[in-house]
């Protein structure tokens, strides 16, 4: 695997949704990945935020399942 370019500084709340979404090109996502490893508060919080979207996903999937008035 190639080794990514290192972040500079703290990535921008855009990259992170990106990176969430896995919007991100490889190399970007290998350099957010290496700075999540030496930030582990801030992987927590993208974890718990991961989390919330799935469980977000997932009601709004059940509201478009669920007939009008049921």
């Amino acid at each position: 695997m190639k080794k990514s370019k290192p972040l500079k500084s703290e990535p921008t709340f855009e990259e992170l949704s990106c990176y969430i979404d896995g919007e991100l090109p490889e190399e970007q996502l290998r350099a957010i990945d290496d700075w999540l490893v030496d930030h582990p508060k801030a992987l927590e919080r993208l974890l718990k935020l991961r989390q919330i979207e799935g469980e977000l996903r997932n009601a709004v999937k059940k509201k478009k399942s669920t007939p009008p008035g049921g």
